[in-house]
Parts: C-alpha cells; structure tokens; sequence
C-alpha cells in the first residue's frame, strides 16, 4: 500500500531530521578528535607525543630530552621542576625530537637559544651531539644519563641533589647497555617509595626518589616496592610486602584512586599508625606528581646539605662564621 500524502510528509521531515543529526554528530566527533590531538603532537612515525605543562621562562635553565620517550620525558620534566626551584627561575622542558625518524622539534632550537644553561637527559646514542648542534642549535649542554633508563633515571636524581647542594653536576661518561632489569633494593629500614610499578611514569618517578634516598642515606638504602594493582586486583609479592614491613616511613607514588590507604593495610599490613607516616604524591595528573616528587627530592637534598653544615660555627644556611 503506497503512503498517502501526509504520510510522506512525515517521512521527509523524519529523513531531514536524521541527516540533521548525523551532520551535528559528524561536527561533534570533528571538534573531539581536534581537541584529542591539541593536546599531542605527532612525529614522523605516527607516533603520538604528549605535550608537557606549558614552560614558563626559558631564560635560565632549559631541559631537553625526547618526549617520545616516557622515562626519560618523566626524569627530564622532574629535572626541569627542580631547576625551577633552585636556581628561582622559569620551568623550561623541551622536546629533542627524534634523530632516528629525522623528527624536528617546534620551538625548541628557539627556546634553547635563550637558556643560559641547557641540560641533556639522554645519552649521545639517543640524541647525538651532531643532532643538537645541527638541528637544535645547541653546542654547550650538561648531559646527564646512564647506560640504561634506570642509571639515567639516577644520574638525574643525583643532579638534583648536586645542583641543591652546590657541587658540579656529573656528566654522561657511560656506555649504552641492553641491559634494562630494575636494581635490587639493599635496605628498607630508612623508607619505603611504594609504586604500581606497572605504569612507567610512576616506576620512573618511584625509582628517582628511591635513588634520592640511597643516595642521601648513610647506609645508601634503595626501596622501590610494587604496590600491585589494586583496580586489577594484582596483589603485592611476599618480598615486596617483607621490605615494607622493615620500612619507618613509607613514600607512595599515586592518589586514593590508584593506590588507596585501604589497599596499604590489606596488602601490607600498615597500621593507622603507619598510615600517619606516610607520604603521598598525588597530582591532578602524572605531570604534577612528578612535579611534587622533584619537589620533595629538592627537600630532601636541601635538608641533609643543611644537616651536614649546621655545627659549631655555623649558620642555619650552612655558611660558616668566621670572628674578625
């Protein structure tokens, strides 16, 4: 039976309706997927690279490392927050870009260029000296690195604590290794940094505060535990809860949501007590977590270096008195 005309009224303005409302959705999915990459830029292999907090001034120290790579982008940003601190400057993180895809950086030969001192996170393997004279415009740089992530993760804690304390920063002089396992812990007693260790950015920034504190310690203690996953319902291995036992403070990388206090006494057993010696990193996101870790690395460093001047002739900010 054929529709009458009222009918086919109805179904036109049904259809116009339906092609209405793909249009809008088509622009909706546009504006989305246009907001999606604002906040990326892509390299030449496709891949996509988050863009840091925006850099503040780059008149002072500026840090370059490839953002491509989330270990070294988290120990670089972490750097790039503590020489805000100590040197009372501008926040400046810039991207490297990719030697290997031939990837040029927006911006950076520009910024860099303003810095009156440039750091490297990286070893040359990564980014060649040729690639930051070259390409960057960078002939005088302060590379710091390892023979794997984790050294460089390290090499980088250690600069921290160098550059709060005054000394000269220890300059990249290794070899490039394969070999990527995390190092042991060797003592927990001092303090325990809890991390799920399945996110990169959080091991990295667990392992440089870990670092911090073997470095700063006596007994040069390493504690970098996983907390398992709580969300996935993983669950910590008996090492790992043994070490935090031994632990008078404990330091965890993550808010409630990732790691909550509820998961802390049922996995390893720490007391309300233990929870009041506890030391939380909880940024909006993993920018500002490392920024409150780089924080806390900078405190730590200024604290023993003003521990280790406060004596007899000395000031509270470590300068000696001298009588006329």
């Amino acid at each position: 039976m054929r529709p009458n005309d009222q009918e086919l009224e109805v179904l036109g303005r049904n259809h116009k309706d339906g092609s209405r409302r793909r249009r809008m959705t088509s622009r909706v999915a546009a504006v989305l997927t246009a907001a999606i990459l604002a906040a990326t830029t892509s390299s030449a292999a496709g891949a996509l690279v988050p863009i840091p907090p925006a850099n503040t001034d780059c008149r002072g120290d500026a840090v370059i490392t490839k953002l491509s790579v989330v270990e070294d982008r988290a120990a670089a940003n972490m750097l790039a927050e503590a020489t805000r601190a100590i040197s009372d400057s501008g926040r400046c993180l810039l991207d490297a870009g990719d030697p290997a895809t031939n990837r040029v950086p927006s911006g950076t030969r520009r910024d860099a260029a303003m810095a009156n001192r440039v750091f490297v996170v990286g070893g040359p393997a990564a980014i060649p000296d040729s690639w930051l004279s070259g390409t960057l415009g960078v002939s005088d740089a302060i590379r710091i690195g390892g023979g794997n992530r984790w050294a460089t993760q390290a090499a980088v804690a250690l600069a921290i604590i160098d550059l709060t304390q005054g000394r000269p920063v220890v300059e990249y002089e290794g070899e490039a290794s394969s070999e990527a396992v995390r190092p042991p812990n060797t003592d927990c007693t001092t303090g325990a940094v809890i991390a799920k260790l399945g996110v990169v950015e959080d091991t990295a920034a667990g392992n440089m505060l870990a670092e911090t504190l073997s470095q700063l310690s006596a007994f040069s203690s390493r504690c970098l535990v996983d907390a398992g996953d709580p969300g996935a319902g993983s669950r910590p291995s008996a090492t790992s809860k043994s070490e935090v036992g031994l632990a008078s403070k404990y330091y965890v990388v993550g808010g409630q949501r990732a790691i909550p206090d509820e998961w802390l006494r049922q996995q390893f057993g720490l007391s309300p007590m233990g929870i009041a010696e506890l030391e939380r990193f909880d940024g909006s996101d993993r920018w500002e977590t490392q920024a409150q870790i780089a924080a806390a690395i900078w405190r730590l460093a200024n604290s023993a270096w003003l521990g280790q001047n406060e004596g007899p002739g000395s000031t509270s900010n470590g300068e000696t008195d001298v009588e006329d």
